[in-house]
């Protein structure tokens, strides 16, 4: 089953929260690896992230993934211990975590 991301949301968390760490557009992207170009679009709606790029954002910004789609988890907050463990992780063990936030995502509804 696909679930359907409000792209408004993504895009508008997407700006907030880079402006809240005060990360310009081209330095949020050089931190997540992208040209600037890619991130921009991101921020436009012309272009929506792929989930491990999204990750990565998360991370970065020190956001639960959650608040770049659900509207009312927009308070949730990763400590910086958590951030830093999450950064240790490998990609198996990223995909791991994913699977447990589909899970509930699928129980609650």
């Amino acid at each position: 089953m696909k679930t359907e991301i409000s792209q408004e949301l993504l895009i508008s968390r997407l700006k907030q929260f880079r402006k809240e760490k005060g990360f310009t557009q081209a330095e949020m992207a050089e931190k997540i690896g992208i040209a600037t170009v890619n991130y921009v679009k991101y921020e436009c709606g012309k272009r929506t992230p792929s989930l491990p790029k999204l990750i990565e954002i998360a991370i970065t910004l020190e956001k639960p993934l959650e608040c770049f789609i659900y509207e009312d988890r927009e308070k949730m907050k990763l400590t910086p211990e958590q951030v830093d463990h999450l950064r240790t992780l490998d990609s198996k063990q990223l995909c791991a975590i994913l699977e447990q936030l589909r899970k509930l995502y699928q129980s609650q509804k």
